[in-house]
């Protein structure tokens, strides 16, 4: 969204910038008077244990982010239970029985797109951003749209986030236009682009270009930032800062950071 944002301040007001998830809405819970919610464990009202409600939820969330276009389509090949109980919970999303999710109307304009149900203009461009790292059912939305040019975007190295069932894009779009390599990034200067082309072309590929921006003197970053993979991580980190008296800011609010584990740790020593 930050994206179309900035990208209705620099276009022409002809130029419409809408990201997927807009289309979707418009074309979905705009529309069809839905309403968007959360779906999980506990909003499967049938008498069953938790670890199975978990995974019905998580079944229907990774095939609202697949390809496939039948929920029994989907069960049959990744092996799931309880497709029954799943296309109920899906039927009763797509009639606004219960909230939908972002990713329920994502694949629901899918499907739309897929049946020719929906009427859609031919844009004059798609862009498809971070290709190398996303979700099944965007890329299909990607290539369903209709466009006279269509660009898809990103590193084919980088598809990091696997474990929210991304995928590679460029393997199912090779071969279906041309491949442009981008050599210039304006986010590093020439001083650190320099080395890292040179062990590239040294150790990777020997036609490998890689162009930084000019060096900035007076844009010398004074500054650290700290990434953790987890809350005790950065625990320790906050304590160590305290403990010089070093200012510090962080990217989220601090109640939002320790909601969960502040809730289990009341929860273990209530009542002591």
């Amino acid at each position: 969204k930050a994206i179309a944002t900035e990208s209705k301040r620099k276009f022409p007001k002809n130029v419409n910038c809408r990201t997927t998830h807009s289309l979707a809405y418009g074309a979905t819970v705009r529309s069809m008077g839905l309403s968007v919610g959360f779906f999980g464990p506990r909003d499967v009202k049938e008498k069953m244990p938790y670890k199975q409600k978990h995974l019905l939820a998580e079944d229907i969330r990774r095939f609202c982010l697949s390809s496939h276009l039948s929920y029994d389509e989907f069960a049959e090949e990744i092996g799931a239970e309880n497709a029954d109980l799943a296309n109920k919970y899906l039927n009763l999303m797509s009639t606004g029985a219960i909230d939908c999710t972002h990713d329920f109307y994502l694949k629901m304009f899918h499907m739309l797109l897929a049946s020719d149900d929906i009427e859609c203009p031919t844009y004059d461009l798609v862009m498809l951003d971070e290709a190398g790292d996303l979700n099944e059912v965007t890329l299909e939305i990607f290539m369903l749209l209709p466009a006279k040019l269509k660009v898809a975007v990103g590193d084919p190295h980088q598809n990091i986030y696997t474990f929210n069932h991304t995928i590679n894009c460029f393997e199912k779009l090779e071969g279906m236009g041309k491949t442009f390599k981008l050599p210039k990034s304006f986010r590093v200067p020439k001083s650190i682009a320099a080395p890292v082309e040179q062990f590239c072309k040294t150790y990777l590929n020997p036609d490998m270009m890689f162009e930084g921006i000019e060096d900035n003197p007076d844009a010398a970053i004074k500054t650290r930032g700290y990434i953790s993979r987890t809350n005790s991580a950065l625990v320790n980190k906050i304590i160590e800062l305290n403990a010089e008296q070093t200012p510090y800011g962080l990217v989220r609010k601090a109640q939002e950071i320790f909601k969960l584990p502040l809730m289990v740790a009341g929860l273990k020593y209530q009542g002591k």
